[in-house]
């Protein structure tokens, strides 16, 4: 492929792949952006797609906003039918996805544009053209930037796709698709992983089903040295049911709590130290791979993180409560150590406690101890989180051996989770190699074979 702001005509062996406006390429509908004015969230209204939701080829539709059907059905041409290729026209420009059938009906907004492509053409490939590296070269090169990046709906209309022969084009999006299916796989593995411990989290130390389990004369569902550990019934404490014997304390008897680091942007580098920031912990709990920073300040020991820290999040950019009081652990991923921003908290379980960190980082992302933390939180258009919040909850301190079982569970499913994100970089990294050599030439002998070997 030809670097550069455009790509030319595409090689393929002695012959060129002819290329093609995107316009020429979609059905009656054409390509447009959506909806201007959505005015007030309507909870009973019509979901629709914005920038924030697409994300690393995909539409996420965890945090979704709704807009009065009276003002979606002004916005008939971006109704979704399911299969449209959707670009983001705004901030991070050239973010692409394609329509899965579940959203059929929803609609989008301003910032997104809807490609209907045609189906002789196919979406996989459109959207793989439009995630190549010319491409998006030649998009962020036509952006506007008075406020913030903004592409021209004009200059996506007059984008040039490569045209091979439809088995060209369905080989090469085989290929890629095939990785991106991968990909996916992992990613859902890996939510399959964090709801298992959470479950077990919430059945035994929330819920308290072995107690009551035990209580009611039935099974308590665990191994002979676990269920010995398990009491016959409850006891009250301060106006609330725990487990008889049991002991409740504040959290701040238990752990260790300090403040990360205060930092300026000129510190900050493509390289240098991993520091773990706000971006690092996903909304709900869990750690985010990709939200790290890179610092080449100073710092000192008390702001460094290992494998297994708890990092909580202590501020918010409004009063939502989906991050703060929030918590992760840290992986191993971004090597041994690390440090972490002032907008996060470190807790360390103190030598003498029986918690562990990873008991810890589920009480705190459970639901009742996590209102109770957020609970403390204060500002106006910023919410922060005072240190004693996450020092204040009383907690039960369940018998060591249910703590060890439960943290040996936790931290094999984190390594697991951890091998799965490497694979899928790895697999990133193949499929970005790839989709500019399948997008200007035929699709070699072995391709496929390689792509089978990189996703078994």
């Amino acid at each position: 492929m030809r670097s550069g702001p455009t790509w030319g005509r595409m090689a393929m062996g002695s012959e060129e792949w002819p290329e093609v406006r995107l316009r020429d390429l979609v059905d009656e509908r054409g390509i447009s952006y959506g909806i201007v004015q959505p005015g007030v969230a309507c909870d009973d209204g019509v979901p629709f797609v914005r920038v924030n939701n697409l994300q690393e080829g995909r539409i996420v539709t965890d945090e979704v906003k709704r807009v009065a059907p009276e003002i979606e059905a002004k916005y008939g041409r971006t109704r979704l039918r399911g299969g449209e290729v959707l670009v983001s026209l705004v901030g991070s420009l050239g973010q692409t996805a394609i329509v899965p059938p579940r959203l059929r009906g929803w609609n989008v907004a301003r910032a997104v544009a809807v490609v209907p492509v045609r189906r002789d053409i196919g979406a996989d490939w459109v959207a793989y053209a439009l995630q190549s590296p010319g491409l998006q070269h030649r998009m962020r090169a036509r952006a506007t930037t008075t406020v913030q990046a903004t592409l021209n709906l004009q200059d996506v209309r007059e984008l040039p796709i490569p045209l091979p022969a439809k088995s060209e084009r369905d080989k090469a999006a085989s290929v890629l698709r095939a990785l991106d299916d991968k990909i996916a796989l992992n990613r859902l593995m890996n939510l399959t992983l964090e709801s298992i411990a959470r479950a077990v989290f919430e059945s035994w130390f929330v819920d308290f089903d072995p107690v009551r389990g035990k209580m009611e004369g039935g099974e308590v569902g665990l191994p002979p040295d676990l269920a010995s550990c398990i009491p016959d019934g409850f006891e009250e404490f301060r106006g609330r049911s725990v487990p008889r014997g049991w002991p409740v304390a504040p959290l701040g008897l238990h752990v260790a709590t300090q403040r990360g680091l205060s930092y300026t942007g000129a510190g900050l580098s493509a390289e240098g130290v991993p520091m773990h920031n706000l971006n690092s912990i996903l909304e709900g709990g869990g750690h985010k791979p990709d939200g790290m920073k890179y610092y080449n300040g100073e710092f000192d020991e008390r702001r460094e993180v290992v494998r297994g820290d708890v990092l909580v999040a202590n501020t918010e950019q409004g009063h939502e409560r989906r991050l703060i009081g929030f918590a992760c652990l840290v992986p191993s991923l971004h090597g041994e150590i690390g440090i972490f921003s002032h907008h996060l908290f470190r807790l360390r379980p103190l030598p003498q406690s029986p918690l562990s960190a990873a008991y810890v980082c589920y009480l705190l992302n459970s639901g009742g101890v996590h209102a109770e933390v957020s609970g403390y939180a204060t500002g106006t258009t910023v919410n922060t989180l005072p240190k004693d919040a996450l020092e204040r909850p009383l907690v039960v301190v369940p018998p060591i051996p249910l703590i060890k079982a439960f943290t040996d569970l936790a931290v094999h499913a984190a390594a697991l989770e951890e091998a799965l994100v490497l694979q899928s970089r790895s697999l990133a990294a193949t499929r970005d190699e790839l989709l500019p050599r399948l997008l200007s030439g035929p699709l070699g002998p072995n391709a496929r074979a390689f792509v089978e070997e990189a996703v078994s």
